[in-house]
């Protein structure tokens, strides 16, 4: 990776979050920031990786109705490092830095391993090895209705952006500053942000140097039937759990409580501290049935159920509380838990080479016309309720309140002015942590219909004309947003957003 930069923030980054107002926007247009950073120095970062991996695998067929795949393979994801050697690190590197602690400059030789060059910030993993084992069995003998198994484990390598942007961005060579305003203020002074009553702040990027490479156990189990010679059955179960996930974790962070924030961080000489780790974890299990009918007459049919679950233990942002991290176990952002969709193919039995294909005028006009389209009616997305601001002083956002209750409301009773129990949910005490958890509550449903009309006119052999008609959210139904979740705001629990509404796209194309 050569001349590789990050993001620009020479000219600065105002944050705008919605703390005074409850809408981002709002707060943008009263001109109240919370946050603003600015980077110095020159972010340009020259990096070099090594990677390979071995494999050996064998397919022995134990018996005319069983087959059985083993493999093992290795991995090796070297960790990135700089040619420039322009890296510079804090030790020890803990969620709580002692007083003492500093930066480390590794391209002078003022490492702590007494080397004169250490041009990376991770020590390389080197025992990746990963098993998988496969089974195929026809019970009866015939293909007509196969069982198939497999577990493996699987290593993905550390994203590259991770190095770009928490390896060598410190000072001198390259850091960013940011600002906070204070708690009882109304916000940051737009005109001169770095000189507010809450200290500027020089912040701190690192990598864990015992980031281990990620991996996951893969497991899966399927049914396949054919139902006749067109229509094929099948029954599944897979699921995957993932262990040494990249987390960016928050540290030096003050415990909770009154006074200036920087005052009290641990280590009182730097802000906060951004840290990427590999404590992250996953869950994912899913059960799916699948129904297709292959492609014949004209006519191709496809609709899958599947129910779903996924947990993990990322956050956006910032944790609630980064003492607390198993806190963060909860369903995954983004996660429909069920889904049934289906698409279809359709042609009209009019035109040549079809069943009513010997009347010209017939042919003309209803002669190759296909309809097709794609269909999903999924469950809503789970969403957290946070409080607006920061209001346990401990420099980080996203703080959840005390909840009382489920917050659910029967379908009955859910509207766009008030989609769950508003007073479910209560302030913690005083510079407190609230008890509700992450993602605990669920946001309206999708349906979207996607259709499309398409006729093809023959003109010759070599020119062909087609008049397409597409129909997007088909039938007009309003998906809407997940409602706003920030506590104490005068929009909690409104929904002011949805998705698109119906689209109509008529195209034509000719072909020569």
């Amino acid at each position: 990776m050569n001349d590789s930069r990050s993001n620009s923030l020479e000219r600065g980054e105002f944050s705008f979050s919605g703390a005074y107002s409850g809408q981002a926007f709002a707060d943008f247009l009263l001109g109240r920031a919370d946050e603003a950073t600015r980077a110095l120095g020159t972010s340009r970062q020259d990096l070099r990786s090594r990677e390979f991996e071995l494999g050996i695998s064998d397919e022995w067929r134990i018996h005319e109705r069983l087959t059985l795949t083993l493999g093992l393979a290795y991995h090796y994801y070297g960790p990135f490092r700089s040619t420039r050697g322009n890296i510079s690190v804090f030790r020890p590197l803990l969620f709580e830095p002692p007083p003492d602690g500093g930066l480390v400059d590794l391209g002078s030789g003022n490492s702590e391993l007494g080397q004169s060059f250490v041009p990376t910030v991770v020590e390389p993993d080197r025992n990746d090895f990963a098993p998988r084992i496969g089974l195929a069995y026809r019970p009866f003998g015939s293909g007509r209705i196969v069982l198939r198994a497999s577990y493996g484990i699987y290593y993905e390598p550390i994203a590259s952006w991770l190095y770009e942007n928490y390896m060598g961005r410190n000072y001198p060579y390259y850091y960013q500053q940011s600002s906070e305003a204070s708690i009882d203020s109304v916000g940051l002074d737009l005109g001169s942000p770095f000189e507010t009553a809450t200290p500027t702040e020089l912040t701190i990027r690192d990598i864990s140097s015992d980031l281990s490479t990620p991996y996951g156990q893969n497991w899966d189990i399927r049914l396949q039937n054919e139902l006749t010679d067109h229509w094929n059955l099948e029954l599944s179960y897979r699921g995957r759990r993932s262990v040494h996930q990249v987390r960016i974790i928050p540290a030096n962070v003050p415990l909770p409580g009154a006074g200036e924030i920087q005052r009290r961080r641990p280590n009182s000489e730097y802000g906060r501290f951004s840290i990427v780790t590999g404590g992250g974890s996953s869950l994912f299990y899913e059960f799916q049935t699948d129904l297709r009918r292959r492609f014949e007459n004209g006519f191709t049919f496809d609709v899958a159920f599947e129910w779903r679950r996924a947990f993990n233990d990322s956050f956006d942002d910032y944790p609630s509380n980064p003492r607390d991290l198993r806190a963060e176990w909860a369903p995954s952002e983004g996660m429909r838990s069920r889904r049934l969709r289906f698409n279809y193919i359709l042609e009209l039995p009019f035109g040549e080479g079809r069943a009513f294909g010997k009347v010209p005028a017939v042919d003309f006009l209803l002669g190759g016309w296909r309809f097709s389209g794609i269909a999903e009616i999924m469950s809503g997305q789970v969403f957290s309720v946070l409080l607006p601001g920061d209001p346990n002083n401990d420099g980080l956002s996203n703080d959840r309140p005390d909840r009382l209750n489920t917050g659910n409301l029967e379908g009955g009773q859910q509207s766009i002015d008030r989609w769950f129990d508003t007073e479910a949910f209560g302030y913690p005490e005083p510079y407190g942590f609230g008890n509700a958890g992450r993602n605990i509550l669920l946001g309206p449903g999708l349906h979207n219909w996607d259709m499309s009309l398409i006729k093809d006119f023959v003109l010759s052999n070599d020119h062909r004309f087609e008049i397409r008609f597409a129909f997007f959210n088909a039938f007009n139904h309003t998906n809407f947003e997940n409602p706003d979740s920030v506590f104490g705001t005068r929009t909690f629990g409104v929904i002011s957003g949805a998705g698109r509404a119906r689209e109509i796209e008529i195209a034509l194309k000719y072909s020569f």
